[in-house]
């Protein structure tokens, strides 16, 4: 259950951290619009994103990666793309070249005559990013992304996630601080439910006295931080 969550998104990546539990799953599905908010407001672009042509607005601004995306195994990559593109509404003309764009920049264009029964785990999380990105949206998030990567896979995804971030929002939710370290811009740690911080990387690591970031200070900044809370609560 969310309290009191505050957070604002600017362009760039932002890292959201979290244990197991603390909410970092339902935070993301609220903004998505995907799970009822007893209070409170989620805007875009300084609109309120649950009113009329507002929300359609900002559901066509929104690409939606969850943490267990499944597909349809015999249906080919090119095809799985395709139809997301149609379910964003992306003129049909326009749709060839989205769908090109969007293989290209998950590095899977070799790959869209293939099943996606035949796709390897990291592949299969590639789709589903092409898949958020098809409809080329100004906010994109993404639920565990890195999940069982093997660290070029993982390099990888830094990679095409730090270039998204040049020019879009992006929310990634993460438990895992090699994520941090490789993609973000700035950082939101909820605990229990509620805000624990919001702010720069370089200000998440400054909590330790460095102004380093590395693998080591961003676990000392995460256990100040947790530790911080359950000592306020």
């Amino acid at each position: 259950m969310l309290d009191q969550v505050t957070t604002t998104l600017p362009t760039g990546v932002t890292v959201l951290l979290g244990p197991n539990g603390a909410g970092k799953s339902s935070l993301m599905l609220a903004i998505c619009g995907l799970i009822p908010i007893d209070s409170g407001t989620v805007t875009w672009n300084g609109e309120p994103t649950d009113r009329g042509d507002h929300l359609q607005h900002f559901r066509q601004s929104l690409g939606w990666m969850p943490q267990n995306p499944g597909f349809p195994p015999r249906l080919r990559v090119n095809r799985f793309l395709e139809s997301a593109a149609w379910l964003k509404s992306v003129d049909a003309d326009a749709q060839p070249a989205a769908v090109a764009h969007a293989l290209e920049t998950v590095d899977l264009t070799d790959f869209a005559d293939r099943t996606t029964g035949k796709l390897s785990g990291g592949e299969s999380q590639r789709l589903a990013l092409g898949a958020a990105l098809v409809a080329d949206p100004g906010l994109i998030i993404l639920d565990e992304p890195t999940a069982g990567f093997d660290p070029d896979q993982r390099a990888l995804f830094h990679r095409t996630l730090r270039d998204l971030g040049r020019g879009r929002v992006v929310l990634v939710s993460t438990h895992l601080l090699e994520d941090v370290e490789g993609i973000a811009d700035r950082v939101t740690v909820i605990h229990r439910g509620r805000s624990a911080f919001t702010g720069s990387v370089q200000d998440f690591v400054g909590r330790t006295g460095s102004t380093e970031v590395s693998l080591q200070t961003l676990r000392q900044a995460w256990t100040m931080t947790i530790t911080g809370t359950d000592e306020a609560a």
